[in-house]
């Protein structure tokens, strides 16, 4: 087996990953790996996941867990109807030269991101 193959986790198995307390960094929409935050949201332990996003691609159950906090880039739909629930949501202006500006300063420990899986050599085209 290839050494990559060794670190393949279920989605149940990297969301255990993240920490009760913990900084997480993720991109704008396309980019965001939706069955990892949707695993996420299976959890209901955390004392505070603080997230940074833009522009949310589903509704991701996390985001109305107790102890988590979204810091988006850019409000649509989604992060709209979920403070409007009352649910810790938070504008943080950023255009897009300045969108790099408060993950810098969040210093997330955990980033996520979609990707495609290595080839049988393991490399990602």
């Amino acid at each position: 087996m290839t050494a990559w193959k060794t670190k393949i986790r279920s989605m149940a198995d990297a969301a255990a990953l993240v920490a009760v307390r913990d900084t997480l960094g993720l991109p704008l929409a396309p980019g965001q790996p939706a069955a990892f935050i949707h695993a996420l949201g299976e959890r209901d332990d955390f004392e505070e996941l603080v997230v940074f996003s833009a522009l949310l691609s589903d509704f991701f159950r996390v985001f109305t867990r107790r102890g988590v906090q979204l810091r988006s880039g850019f409000f649509g739909p989604v992060e709209r109807g979920l403070r409007a629930a009352g649910h810790d949501v938070r504008f943080v202006p950023a255009d897009f030269r300045r969108f790099r500006e408060f993950p810098a300063t969040l210093r997330p420990r955990v980033m996520a991101t979609a990707a495609t899986p290595p080839n049988e050599s393991g490399q990602i085209r």
